[in-house]
């Protein structure tokens, strides 16, 4: 089901868990709680922030990974703001599908803001 490499190294004091199988690690995920999702979808988005936050480069690919790690953590200000920044780059690179699926995206958080 999953393989440790308790690879200990001294400078660095690293763990690593892999899944020997998506089909593993999609059936594990379906079966933690939705509280313990939405709480590891909220520290992946603070990471990814803290990247963002960390650095002058302009990491556009990694606005709609934030703006759906938020979204499944149900922070929906957070999300709408990332999925409206996707749209801009989109927007900017006339990629017109992403532009309409981001809008539309916004919407439906912006109903279960109000």
């Amino acid at each position: 089901l999953l393989n440790i490499n308790s690879t200990i190294e001294e400078e660095k004091g690293k763990n690593e868990f892999e899944f020997i199988s998506p089909i593993w690690q999609q059936a594990a995920y379906e079966i933690m709680p939705s509280s313990q999702r939405n709480s590891l979808h909220f520290l992946l988005a603070g990471l990814y922030e803290h990247v963002l936050e960390s650095t002058d480069l302009v990491l556009e690919p990694i606005y709609p990974i934030l703006a759906s790690h938020f979204e499944k953590s149900q922070n929906w200000v957070n999300s709408i703001k990332y999925y409206e920044t996707t749209g801009i780059y989109a927007a900017n690179k006339n990629s017109t599908e992403t532009v309409i699926s981001t809008f539309f995206k916004m919407l439906e958080l912006y109903q279960k803001v109000i």
